[in-house]
């Protein structure tokens, strides 16, 4: 019924996609609100390192990596519902999940981005609120392509103007997977702040603290949206000490 929802919707508000303009920094586009999008590249590290073993012996080790929190926590409630119906349900689409991602990491390496379709952001025209109810100041979000994105990012590459498309329609909120991951993850203090202060300009902050202070003497109104961010993240974190 979600997809059901989903597909009607997309109909009734369709509207063309347009061609990327210029590079985009993934590290940036994704954070602070997809840490999914790391997630993935880091099972793009294990599929790699294990893509030797036999296929059932892959599938078993797979259940053990962050990529499975992510399957079951976001991809699933928000994409594939009908596969928590039963256990083995669930169990035969991760199978079929892993089994994708090795295809299309096994693709990136031969052919390169070209072997694969581009990703799809999204651009805000109204007032970029998360599905958390914060108010951020970026306009450009992920859509849809967050394992091609994962496979670049990996890459050190930077998203090229042919490689995504930006589609223009209105969307209720932006998505905030982070939100779902980091407490599932039980993200450590400097892996969290790294990854957030990629979203708040170019230097990287071990602790989220410190990057606060500096937005503060920056860019007090980004101060504040980091604050919101964190606070709906769920961390434990006295800011502006």
């Amino acid at each position: 019924m979600a997809t059901l929802h989903r597909t009607a919707r997309r109909g009734l508000t369709w509207r063309p996609k347009t061609v990327g303009r210029e590079p985009i920094a993934i590290e940036s586009l994704v954070s602070p609100l997809r840490y999914d999008v790391v997630v993935r590249a880091r099972f793009y590290d294990f599929l790699e390192a294990n893509e030797h073993l036999p296929r059932e012996r892959l599938l078993a080790a797979a259940r053990d990596e962050p990529y499975r929190l992510w399957f079951e926590k976001v991809a699933v409630p928000r994409f594939r519902p009908w596969a928590m119906k039963t256990p083995t349900s669930l169990e035969d689409h991760f199978d079929e999940r892993v089994t994708r991602s090795l295809d299309m990491m096994r693709t990136f390496r031969r052919d390169g981005f070209a072997g694969l379709p581009p990703v799809t952001l999204r651009w805000v025209r109204g007032v970029p609120v998360t599905d958390r109810g914060v108010t951020v100041a970026a306009r450009l979000h992920v859509g849809d392509g967050g394992h091609r994105l994962g496979l670049l990012l990996r890459s050190g590459g930077c998203l090229e103007p042919g490689q995504y498309r930006v589609d223009p329609r209105r969307y209720p909120a932006v998505i905030d997977n982070t939100a779902i991951l980091a407490p599932a993850l039980d993200l450590d203090e400097q892996t969290y702040a790294r990854f957030v202060s990629a979203g708040y300009g170019e230097r990287r902050f071990d602790t989220v603290a410190a990057l606060h202070s500096h937005l503060a003497g920056t860019d007090p109104a980004r101060a504040d949206e980091l604050e919101q961010v964190v606070a709906s993240h769920g961390r434990p974190v006295r800011l502006g000490v």
